[in-house]
């Protein structure tokens, strides 16, 4: 693995120039990261059920976001991932993530799916991240 990384606007999900990719926002509030979205049928496994795939994207995204800092990109070394009811596409969901802890160069993080404007938790995950310098 390389021991410094760039940026890149291709991201699948976050890269603003990706013309396949999700091209979410990730936005801040207080300690969590988050992403609103409403997904279409593109991302669809079963019809109209978004597919497991681009969900755990969203989450180690989110997840990723939430461990980096000014000196430190997070990149997954391992992730879990939960899911606990069909997460249906055309609906808006928010993906939040948050850090649980840091030491060194490695961090924890958790990630959870809900619609806008409910509690029930839909997906939920953990992951791991190993800290690499991004200048």
């Amino acid at each position: 693995m390389k021991e410094k990384l760039e940026s890149n606007q291709f991201c699948f999900v976050c890269g603003q120039e990706n013309p396949r990719g999700l091209r979410v926002k990730i936005q801040r509030n207080k300690d969590e990261r988050f992403i609103r979205i409403a997904l279409d049928s593109t991302f669809e496994g079963y019809k109209g059920v978004v597919h497991g795939g681009i969900l755990v994207s969203l989450m180690d995204e989110v997840m990723a976001y939430a461990v980096s800092d000014d000196n430190y990109w997070g990149i997954t070394a391992s992730l879990e991932v939960k899911f606990r009811k069909v997460v249906s596409s055309q609906k808006t969901i928010i993906v939040s993530g948050k850090a649980l802890e840091k030491k060194r160069l490695w961090a924890k993080a958790e990630a959870r799916i809900r619609y806008e404007n409910e509690e029930d938790v839909l997906a939920e995950a953990e992951g791991l991240f190993k800290l690499i310098p991004n200048k």
